[in-house]
């Protein structure tokens, strides 16, 4: 679901549009034949055209603050000039209330999130029992600096190479997986490393994670599991 919400963004980011308002609302699933789904966005009522055509990656406009605040990103919220990186924030908050089915800054008024989100940088706890992968998108997508954000494109290529290694464990068993610091993700053959030792893989995680979820348990109790 991530990673089709990863693509529609990058359609509109194709063609100099932002989307400013993603949050659960606006995301639903149809369902197609064979139980399978397609995700689809609503609402382009926020949309905007960027007023300079195929601009730099990293050049920023001055445009209307919009959006819903907990998903919004700070350079937004702040009525600063910002660019398609707003998406990206956007997009890695709602995929962290997607791990854990928590609405994001849930006990924090306009206030507390101009102060502690903003200005301080306090962001959704991310555990370290997480695939490092994972926890490295989230990272990065919602850094403070737009700048530092990947773009939707690149993540969408993380995305991918993240399913088709789930496709392949789930075919020949492919024990474990690394993240090479490109694109891709690739096997590890050789001997793991300590940190890759102790990985799971992302079948084993959202298999383990779809358990306690269904079974009602709250994140970051009784798991065992601490905060970064």
């Amino acid at each position: 679901i991530a990673n089709q919400i990863a693509s529609a963004l990058e359609y509109l980011h194709e063609g100099d549009i932002i989307y400013r308002d993603l949050k659960p609302d606006n995301i639903g699933l149809k369902n197609l034949l064979g139980g399978r789904y397609i995700v689809q966005l609503f609402d382009f009522g926020l949309c905007r055209e960027i007023p300079e055509s195929s601009p730099m990656e990293d050049k920023v406009f001055h445009m209307s603050g919009v959006g819903t605040r907990r998903y919004m990103s700070p350079e937004v919220f702040l009525g600063r000039h910002y660019n398609l990186k707003a998406d990206v924030y956007s997009w890695a908050v709602v995929f962290h209330s997607m791990i854990t089915l928590q609405r994001p800054f849930e006990m924090h008024d306009a206030e507390m999130h101009k102060l502690l989100v903003c200005q301080e940088g306090v962001r959704p706890t991310i555990f370290k029992e997480w695939p490092w992968q994972i926890q490295q998108l989230l990272r990065q997508g919602w850094a403070a600096q737009a700048s530092e954000r990947p773009s939707m494109k690149k993540i969408c290529s993380i995305t991918e190479g993240l399913l088709r290694h789930i496709e392949r464990h789930n075919r020949d068993g492919t024990p474990r997986f690394g993240y090479s610091g490109s694109d891709t993700v690739e096997d590890r053959d050789s001997s793991p490393t300590p940190r890759a030792s102790a990985e799971n893989t992302f079948a084993d995680f959202i298999e383990t994670w779809t358990q306690r979820l269904c079974s009602g348990m709250c994140f970051g109790q009784n798991l065992g599991v601490e905060e970064t």
